[in-house]
């Protein structure tokens, strides 16, 4: 969703909003939020001028006040530990001593996910490798985080940043050819901008 709207994470907000109100149907509206936040984040890192500053911005900046108070207060205490520790060892240690405050009983839960995901793309400072191995060695919830983290960090850098010998393993390990997907989705994004501008 973050990539079909590229730059637009208002755009992105509202649609990944509406689709996962279809997947998400219980009360809890958070779940909705967090789909949100992670959207309108990929969406904004693919702006030219992006910085990690207006990334993290763009992902809270368009919550709605009521169902999103929740999700916004756990970035922001994540984000700010982010700020506080600024390296990963610690700012996991810090995480974890404040487990029974911070951590969810389901480990799933995206009040949990999403602002360790965010707080993990500010302290790699947007670098993709960083970014997913700090996701996938942190605990708890490690492959959500790291796929959502690794879609910021990828949208934000440029496509030689993935490894090559990442790229081979993948390719190696999946159903779908990524780079056929990559390319319809990129497409998706610039027919829905044309469309619009057009409008």
């Amino acid at each position: 969703v973050g990539l079909v709207n590229a730059c637009n994470p208002a755009q992105a907000v509202s649609q990944a909003t509406h689709l996962a109100s279809l997947i998400q149907v219980q009360e809890a509206g958070f779940c909705q939020d967090g789909a949100a936040v992670i959207a309108a984040a990929v969406s904004s890192a693919c702006k030219d001028d992006a910085t990690i500053k207006t990334i993290l911005d763009d992902a809270i900046k368009y919550l709605p006040l009521n169902s999103g108070e929740r999700m916004s207060k756990a970035i922001n205490q994540a984000l700010a530990w982010a700020d506080e520790y600024r390296e990963y060892r610690s700012f996991r240690e810090h995480a974890y001593s404040c487990s029974k405050e911070f951590f969810q009983l389901a480990k799933n839960n995206s009040l949990e996910t999403v602002p360790l995901t965010l707080a993990l793309f500010k302290i790699a400072k947007g670098d993709l490798e960083k970014s997913v191995t700090y996701a996938a060695n942190f605990g708890r919830d490690t492959d959500t985080m790291a796929a959502m983290v690794g879609a910021i960090a990828g949208a934000f850098g440029s496509d030689d940043i993935i490894k090559p010998r990442w790229k081979v393993k993948i390719e190696a390990n999946t159903d779908h050819d990524q780079q056929t997907m990559a390319l319809r989705l990129s497409q998706a994004a610039i027919i829905k901008l044309d469309t619009e501008q057009a409008a």
